[in-house]
């Protein structure tokens, strides 16, 4: 995330990072996906935000505090776990919602990914390209592997752009 020229752009200097909660739930609510929440605290804890304990009477601090090496980790992990979709504490997803009714190619698929979580203007064209890349031809979106495997990889990936990690 470090390396990417966007990071240190004047749009990246103008955005501010989201916390842990906002991160995962936001993610969450953006793919329409449902969740018990009872595993959630934990996974928040690791990036870094302990429910109910801020660090000060302040709260929690804002910034890029919140993107240390281990709690960028923790964050790509999340992400995976949200992607995933399999355990319903954490998140759980249907990838067959977010594809769209009419999606014929992997473009779109990966451009509503991208919109659902709010990245598809900041997002650039050949990291969006890396995206679409990924699905290497397979986009018969009737085919469960392809659905289960490719599109929730490729929701996993896009939560851990640079893009997604900011407001």
């Amino acid at each position: 995330i470090f390396m990417h020229d966007e990071f240190y752009s004047n749009e990246a200097k103008t955005s501010s990072v989201k916390n842990p909660a906002e991160f995962a739930l936001s993610a969450i609510r953006a793919l329409d996906g449902k969740s018990t929440y009872k595993t959630m605290p934990a996974g928040l804890a690791e990036m870094g935000m302990e429910l109910f304990n801020p660090p000060t009477v302040n709260g929690w601090p804002s910034g890029k505090g919140w993107l240390s090496t281990g709690q960028l980790l923790a964050r790509f992990q999340v992400a995976q776990q949200i992607g995933g979709g399999r355990d319903k504490n954490i998140a759980l997803l249907r990838p067959t919602k977010i594809i769209p009714r009419d999606a014929t190619t992997e473009e779109e698929v990966v451009d509503e990914i991208l919109a659902r979580l709010g990245n598809s203007h900041s997002t650039p064209p050949e990291t969006r390209q890396a995206l679409i890349d990924y699905f290497e031809g397979q986009n018969d979106w009737d085919d469960e592997d392809v659905v289960e495997r490719k599109v929730r990889g490729a929701i996993a990936l896009a939560l851990q752009l640079p893009e997604s990690q900011t407001h």
